[in-house]
């Protein structure tokens, strides 16, 4: 069993960030599209709400995830460089097809809508595509 600090060298989240993080909500409000700026990583809607998002999860997790951008496909969140050795913590959450498309057509400047996803784990502790997004039900179905 490795350490926490043997973990965080490693890139690998610890038990508890799993649980802070799995399942986390992150809504995108009419207020994230309104000031969200197109073709822009870190000020587009997904990103800015993803950002509140994971305020909320401050002094609960064992890394600060400062940096938060979407690429697209992805939602990218990276920590400092720690102050001992220099090790960051990466964490690449896959985008649904839906966000995706919320991108693109924000990106097009097409009219979107809000809409409200979970961050996902699918239970491996691998560093590949382990975490998702998934669509939550809307209202309005």
């Amino acid at each position: 069993m490795l350490t926490a600090h043997e973990k965080q060298r490693l890139g690998m989240l610890s038990d508890t960030d799993y649980k802070v993080l799995n399942g986390l909500a992150v809504n995108v409000t009419a207020e994230h599209i309104t000031h969200g700026r197109r073709m822009d990583c870190d000020k587009c809607p997904i990103a800015v709400a993803s950002q509140d998002a994971f305020k909320q999860c401050e002094g609960k997790l064992s890394f600060i995830p400062t940096i938060i951008e979407v690429d697209g496909h992805d939602i990218c969140v990276d920590s400092p460089p720690d102050n001992v050795n220099g090790y960051r913590q990466h964490l690449t959450i896959q985008l649904c097809e839906d966000l995706e498309d919320f991108i693109l057509d924000f990106d097009s400047q097409n009219e979107v809508k809000p809409v409200s996803f979970r961050i996902l784990h699918d239970g491996s502790r691998t560093k590949g595509r382990a975490w998702h997004t998934k669509i939550e039900a809307s209202d309005d179905n």
